[in-house]
Parts: C-alpha cells; sequence; structure tokens
C-alpha cells in the first residue's frame, strides 16, 4: 500500500522556480527605478549641506573658545578661493599694546567642494568677543549654493553670537 507521502510530487521543496526569480527580480527593479532619482538627489544636496555644516560648526568653535579663552576668535569666510577658517585675535581686556603683526596668521583652511558656491563673493570676516557675542565685516549671512540642484542653505551669525542653518 502507497502513503500519501509517496505520491509524486510536481515541485521540489528545496529552491525557487525560474519564474519565481523572475518575479522577484523585476519587483525589485522596479522598486530601485522608483527610488533612484530620490536618492540622487539627496547625494547632490549632501556636499551643500555638509558644507554648511561644518562652517556653521567652526563658527560655534570659534564662538566657544573665545568665551573659554578670554580672547577674540576671527572666522574668515573666503568664497573667492572655496575656503574659510579659523584665529584667535587679541584680548582686548588685557593686551593694551596691540599690534597687527601679534595677531597669529590664519593657516589651516579648509576648502569646500567645486559643486558649491557661496556667497557673498569676496571675504567675509566674523569674529566672537569673550562675551559670545559677535561682530562682522560684510554679511551676517553665508549663503551656500548647490551648483546643480540649487538647493540653497544659509548659515547666519547674530549679533548676540547665535548661529543658524536654515535651508
Amino acid at each position: 500500500m502507497k502513503n500519501s507521502n509517496d505520491q509524486i510530487r510536481l515541485r521540489s521543496p528545496k529552491g525557487f522556480t525560474l519564474i519565481e526569480m523572475f518575479v522577484v527580480l523585476s519587483i525589485i527593479t522596479i522598486l530601485i527605478t522608483i527610488a533612484l532619482p530620490s536618492i540622487w538627489q539627496w547625494r547632490e544636496n549632501l556636499d551643500a549641506r555638509t558644507t554648511a555644516r561644518q562652517f556653521a560648526e567652526m563658527l560655534r568653535q570659534a564662538r566657544s573658545d573665545a568665551i573659554t579663552t578670554n580672547l577674540e576668535y576671527q572666522v574668515k569666510f573666503d568664497a573667492t578661493n572655496r575656503r574659510y577658517g579659523k584665529r584667535s585675535s587679541f584680548n582686548t581686556s588685557r593686551n593694551t599694546d596691540f599690534t597687527l603683526a601679534s595677531i597669529p596668521a590664519l593657516t589651516n583652511w579648509t576648502t569646500y567642494p567645486s559643486s558649491v558656491e557661496a556667497t557673498p563673493a569676496g571675504e567675509t570676516n566674523i569674529q566672537f568677543t569673550p562675551d559670545g557675542a559677535a561682530n562682522y565685516t560684510g554679511a551676517n549671512t553665508i549663503f551656500i549654493v548647490n551648483t546643480r540642484t540649487t538647493t540653497t542653505y544659509s548659515v547666519t551669525v547674530a549679533k548676540n553670537g547665535r548661529i543658524s542653518v536654515n535651508r
């Protein structure tokens, strides 16, 4: 007598059929096709977003350094040469014999990628005092733009030293 388990099986319990594999691959291809433009745009905006955040971080660090060391700190943004940097200035409360030669040179520049443009053109200097307030020559807002997608981020420094990044 034959068991019901001994009947001929039309399909093997191990593995997938070729049709099932094609269906799964087709679904994956459709999902990738739908998601790819969003991923591509996110990647293109990454340079501008990263540049804006790094510049804001340097500003926050300069403000923090000014408060903790009781020295003035300056951040220079040079849009012409695609770079920005930070340096300590002088202590106005202690240094009465101040000369320009006593200010350390700005040697550690950070450059930003060619896919990013910044305005205003030229140089912008932002100086933080030991009480955390900000003084600036030029604009108090730097606009960082992705050249391909025209996504714009703004980094703004208020007179009280507050730094904000907005899209």
